[in-house]
């Protein structure tokens, strides 16, 4: 009231002040967002279980150990020096993925550890998480360091670190857990419903081959998925056999899905079957045996070889289903074509 009983004048200098504010106070707010200074990591020394006191290295984030000219063989430590102007202010920090397990260290107190750092350790690499950082243990400059522990394993590493207010923090931890565990949860709750329904199918009609042969790929894809969603080792001594076990199973997935678009186009190719389950039983018994150290380079050649084969059987029934002219080949090509682009699309990425 007492603004409408300004002269016009005064009412239009209220109204630029207000306007001049609206535009400096979210640069103040910016003012005292935390500012990571530098990013560093080093090989922990053997049966130390603490942060080195040398060996320091630059490093970006996100990081794996394999891009490193001496990849470790145990635990690594992740140091982040960051700045905050206003302590009095509560900020969060979200982290994306800590490949395997971790401990967290706030300015030299434990802010955070996994359940189990030895084998069978726990299993991170997929889950992302949030902290709501103490007041009491901020100060204008801070260190965060992370203790990573991954023997062996193939991915190793620590993801994007960010800070913020506890609002914004949250809001992109809930976007990270959909992301990365939600998708694949609903994934595998629908492959599991639908592989349900075709193996009622094909229990009811044992003649159609092609219900059996979907059922059984959708049921190897939950298995092979569910890699992405297991904290744990358990019911393994270690976390490794999962990931072999992952494996075997996406290539399961592969040779039914193959069997199941031979089986609904009826094309006849005994030669092409045998050489398909030939190649898997070889590819099985090569990631039952290879050492842990050669897991990743097995990951990304069955990755390869999977995706060519499920292209080359996509390209087939297409041009097959061109030739027939059949109503329901027709479907089935289309989907296939689809599924050929998102999944020349995934290999890319």
């Amino acid at each position: 009231g007492r603004f409408l009983a300004y002269p016009g004048r005064q009412r239009r200098a209220a109204a630029r002040l207000a306007l001049i504010l609206l535009f400096w106070l979210p640069g103040l707010a910016l003012a005292c967002q935390p500012v990571v200074e530098r990013v560093l990591r080093a090989p922990e020394m053997p049966g130390a279980a603490q942060p080195p006191a040398e060996g320091w290295e630059t490093t970006r984030l996100p990081d794996l150990w394999q891009k490193h000219s001496a990849p470790p063989a145990g635990a690594t430590w992740y140091r982040l020096d960051w700045r905050y102007e206003c302590p009095d202010q509560p900020v969060a920090v979200t982290v994306d993925h800590m490949v395997m397990a971790a401990q967290v260290y706030l300015n030299g107190d434990l802010l955070w550890q996994d359940a189990s750092l030895v084998e069978p350790m726990s299993r991170n690499w997929n889950t992302p998480r949030y902290w709501l950082l103490p007041r009491s243990a901020l100060a204008t400059e801070n260190t965060l360091m992370f203790r990573l522990v991954a023997p062996e394993h193939p991915g190793a590493g620590l993801g994007t670190v960010q800070f913020g207010p506890p609002e914004a923090m949250l809001a992109l931890h809930a976007q990270q857990q959909w992301e990365q565990r939600g998708v694949a949860t609903t994934s595998v709750f629908v492959s599991l419903v639908i592989a349900g329904l075709f193996l009622i199918l094909w229990l009811l009609r044992r003649e159609e081959q092609a219900f059996g042969w979907f059922a059984l790929a959708s049921i190897m894809w939950s298995i092979g998925l569910g890699n992405m969603l297991i904290t744990s080792a358990w019911p393994f001594p270690s976390g490794d056999i999962w990931d072999r076990l992952s494996l075997i199973a996406f290539g399961l997935y592969c040779c039914a899905f193959c069997m199941f678009v031979w089986r609904f186009g009826t094309i006849r190719s005994p030669l092409a079957c045998r050489l398909l389950w030939l190649g898997y039983c070889l590819v099985s018994l090569v990631i039952v045996s290879v050492p842990n150290a050669a897991i990743g380079n097995t990951q990304a050649a069955c990755l390869v070889i999977y995706q060519l084969i499920f292209y080359a059987v996509c390209i087939q029934f297409i041009v097959h289903a061109w030739r027939t002219r059949l109503y329901d080949h027709r479907v089935l090509a289309c989907c296939l074509f689809c599924f050929l682009l998102l999944g020349l699309y995934n290999l890319l990425a």
